[in-house]
């Protein structure tokens, strides 16, 4: 909200500046469009180019958590933005922000991570991802430095070191999130999908709530983007208590979780 407030105010000023020094006579309703316009495109390139300087000079010094969540957290902002995301979160009321959390969601878009990453902004939060998402420009320079864990999904005995790690991390207060479907995720649809149930091994290994996340629409985000907006909610429901699960296997975890995701989805 700061950023997007920054946003509009450098808009209207540079808006202002363009109407007072540029005279087209008559046409006055002509310069405040076109003061608005460049007032606004100009104002977001400022912005997206300050974030890239940010990622550049954050890679060539030492890591600093909190510093690099907030430039992070300002991407994935700056991403809504421009890619017309107007979302509604629900639920944040559900969870201690003291204690650290597994939280499982449906994955329907290679950005579901923002829209989770940005209202959980006073909870200290890590991501599993897969391995691929070092090759990115972003990642590459926030995903280790943002308490994330790559996922080699081809090798089998990296895999379970990612796992141990997400565990960890869990253990030392970083609450994590996991999207289980992966790959297997049908993008055309709300629903989640039955997903790796190994995911829930972090939480019985590490005994700690499993928040259930519902995303809805983020599938037809890069569809209607930049001419549409996109309508997107994110649920968080309450958390699952481990003494709710312990006696469960990973199976039937996994189904209780994907249930709860599920039943808000109407389609």
């Amino acid at each position: 909200m700061i950023l997007l407030g920054l946003t509009f105010i450098e808009a209207g000023l540079l808006a202002w500046l363009f109407i007072a020094l540029v005279d087209l006579g008559s046409l006055l309703w002509l310069e405040i469009v076109l003061g608005i316009l460049i007032g606004l495109i100009v104002s977001v390139a400022h912005r997206i180019f300050i974030l890239f300087l940010m990622a550049i000079v954050n890679n060539h010094s030492k890591p600093q958590r909190k510093l690099n969540m907030f430039y992070f957290r300002c991407v994935c902002s700056a991403f809504m933005i421009l890619t017309r995301v107007h979302y509604k979160v629900e639920g944040l009321e559900n969870f201690d922000y003291s204690r650290s959390y597994l939280f499982i969601g449906n994955h329907k878009s290679n950005e579901d991570f923002m829209y989770t990453s940005v209202p959980l902004r006073k909870l200290k939060l890590g991501f599993l991802a897969k391995m691929e998402v070092e090759d990115s420009f972003f990642g590459k320079r926030y995903i280790k430095q943002i308490d994330g864990v790559l996922l080699n999904r081809s090798n089998d005995k990296e895999g379970a070191k990612s796992i141990i790690n997400v565990i960890n991390n869990i253990k030392k207060g970083t609450s994590m999130m996991i999207f289980p479907e992966g790959i297997r995720t049908d993008r055309s649809t709300n629903k989640m999908l039955e997903g790796h149930a190994g995911s829930y091994k972090v939480a019985l290994k590490a005994k700690c709530p499993i928040v259930p996340v519902t995303l809805i629409n983020t599938h037809k985000i890069m569809k209607n983007a930049p001419f549409r907006k996109t309508k997107v909610k994110v649920i968080f429901h309450k958390p699952i208590e481990y003494d709710e699960y312990k006696d469960l296997n990973t199976i039937e975890i996994e189904e209780k979780v994907r249930n709860i995701i599920n039943e808000p989805i109407k389609e």
